[in-house]
């Protein structure tokens, strides 16, 4: 015979509602991502101990794709009710990832760096925010149609000037159509400055680019492409090799903002141990491989 689970009317904690909240913005997250973003000072240990309770309390699942064997978290119907109380005001009850993979790869492309840490002046919007929200609860400078939803918008605030980064993950390949309807947007969208684009493969970037140069748009060099591959292993120090930033890197234009110290180290350390903050396939807290003490995340960005 089957155990129910057994109900629990315990009082969510601040805590479980940041971890809520995290899964809804992002879809999708491992178990240390949700530990360094939410938890840095908690032992993993107890902050696994939190996680187990709130499967266990039916709030979030867990899910696992089968390409990457990472295995993954997110959001219940029970627990999007539970944020879904009426203040939202949503557009559309969304709460689940449609694709585990792409849904993922959006996640670590866009959060990348700020994982550890948001500053203050850089705004984050997801996929999910931007589809789900009413636009007028979405910050001003977001586009005001919705006739392509780009995978992320990050916005960075400098001291004269800001700009806004729209992120584009490509894992499989468009029709040219397709394609021509997403350039169109992004080029007509005077309040994007810059596209980062992720793909799976060099014969995506081709496709993608010859649909740009085919009409001539007048923004071509906004666009900037990263293989998936190299930001796997490098992170935001994956170099673009297409576009006005070609050589250059995300890190460039948004981990610069982390602090001049932070940045140089940036460029170098942590990558490798923030793409392994990102790839853990552990489900539980067990002596964690992929991160030595000695690149400890932590301790790196730290100026």
């Amino acid at each position: 015979m089957k155990l129910k689970r057994k109900v629990s009317h315990r009082v969510l904690t601040c805590l479980d509602v940041k971890i809520l909240n995290f899964l809804w913005k992002w879809k999708i997250a491992n178990f240390m991502v949700l530990k360094y973003g939410l938890a840095q000072q908690r032992s993993f240990w107890k902050f696994y101990q939190i996680i187990r309770r709130l499967f266990n309390e039916g709030y979030i699942k867990e899910v696992s794709d089968s390409k990457t064997g990472v295995s993954l978290w997110t959001l219940t119907r029970k627990g999007f009710l539970y944020l879904d109380d009426g203040s939202m005001e949503l557009v559309q009850k969304r709460f689940q990832p449609q694709a585990l993979l792409h849904d993922y790869w959006s996640m670590v492309f866009q959060l990348g760096e700020f994982l550890l840490g948001v500053p203050s002046h850089i705004q984050l919007v997801s996929e999910q925010e931007f589809t789900a929200k009413e636009i007028a609860d979405l910050p001003s400078w977001v586009p005001k149609t919705r006739e392509h939803i780009p995978d992320g918008l990050t916005k960075v605030k400098r001291a004269t000037s800001s700009y806004v980064v729209a992120f584009e993950v490509e894992l499989s390949t468009k029709s040219d159509s397709r394609y021509e309807e997403m350039i169109r947007y992004l080029d007509q969208k005077e309040e994007i400055n810059w596209v980062f684009w992720l793909c799976a493969n060099e014969q995506i970037i081709q496709k993608i680019t010859q649909q740009i140069m085919a009409v001539r748009r007048r923004r071509a060099n906004m666009h900037n492409f990263v293989l998936l591959n190299d930001v796997r292993i490098h992170g935001w120090s994956a170099p673009f090799l297409w576009g006005d930033l070609i050589n250059k890197s995300p890190s460039h234009v948004l981990g610069q903002y982390l602090g001049e110290h932070a940045t140089n180290i940036a460029l170098t350390k942590p990558q490798p141990a923030l793409m392994a903050i990102y790839l853990a396939k552990e489900k539980s807290p067990r002596k964690f491989k992929g991160l030595a003490a000695s690149v400890d995340p932590l301790k790196v960005l730290t100026p």
